[in-house]
């Protein structure tokens, strides 16, 4: 568990609230932090930080990260559980990476092939912030299920600011947000709040499976996964139906426990 946070806006932003964000999440991230600030010295257009909990190369894996241009700098919550594979294949083409993080796979995968090929390619979950230097521009991206979570508003001087928890918003913001009604009447009848509604008004979840692109045209929403629909007549053969799942749940098992540190592993269930 990571948590990242940041502030844009293209006219100039003060990158001081960053810091506080991220002290306010220090508990998802306890093992290092980084502010990266884009643009001119005294007038950045970004700033993007994360605290960081170290799985996949500890030592080696600190953000904010950029690929090998610099063009892309990203900050990145979650985990890439293909990055091996997806690593060999960008040595075979050439690429010299720096690190053996997944963080670095996933932004060199975008500045070859573009974020929604890259983001098809990789298997994980995972929510980050993707700022492009050259053209000043800004992803917020959530995972096909929406495991990892990532909160974001625009406050009143324009400036777009995201988070992993609300709490991060409310330190940025320059006045207390007002409770949302319709995310109350949501949570007593659905006993959770369903997205983009978060517990206070024009502050949002980013939805599972989209992205959210800011720059000079505007906010504009993306949706880069919809979850396949089963074709209707096809029952299949209950034990085929059974070894395939079960084929599935070891490879996404084994996948999970590919780390650089110690993992557990903790069970749910009971019987009914």
């Amino acid at each position: 568990m990571c948590g990242i946070a940041g502030l844009m806006r293209l006219s100039g932003v003060d990158p001081e609230p960053v810091t506080d964000m991220l002290r306010a999440m220090r508990h998802r991230g306890p093992d290092d932090a980084g502010i990266k600030r884009l643009g001119p010295t005294g007038a950045p257009w970004a700033a993007l930080g994360i605290r960081r909990l170290s799985i996949v190369d500890p030592s080696g894996g600190h953000q904010p990260i950029s690929d090998p241009s610099g063009r892309y700098w990203l900050t990145f919550n979650g985990e890439i559980y293909n990055h091996r594979r997806l690593r060999q294949e960008l040595i075979a083409d050439g690429v010299e990476l720096r690190t053996h993080s997944d963080s670095e796979v996933l932004v060199t995968l975008v500045a070859r092939l573009g974020l929604r090929s890259a983001l098809e390619r990789c298997c994980g979950m995972f929510s980050f912030a993707l700022a492009d230097t050259r053209e000043r521009r800004l992803w917020l991206v959530r995972d096909r299920m929406g495991v990892k979570p990532l909160y974001w508003t625009q406050r009143t001087d324009g400036a777009v600011v995201w988070s992993s928890e609300l709490r991060g918003l409310r330190v940025a913001s320059p006045r207390t947000p007002s409770l949302s009604l319709d995310a109350l009447r949501a949570y007593l009848l659905f006993e959770y709040i369903p997205e983009p509604w978060s517990i206070f008004e024009d502050h949002h979840k980013l939805e599972p499976g989209t992205w959210l692109e800011i720059d000079d045209q505007g906010l504009r929403h993306h949706r880069w996964w919809t979850p396949p629909v089963p074709e209707a007549g096809h029952d299949g053969d209950l034990g085929r139906w059974a070894r395939s799942v079960h084929g599935a749940l070891q490879v996404a098992v084994r996948q999970r426990l590919d780390a650089d540190v110690p993992v557990a592993a903790l069970l749910s269930g009971g019987l009914d």
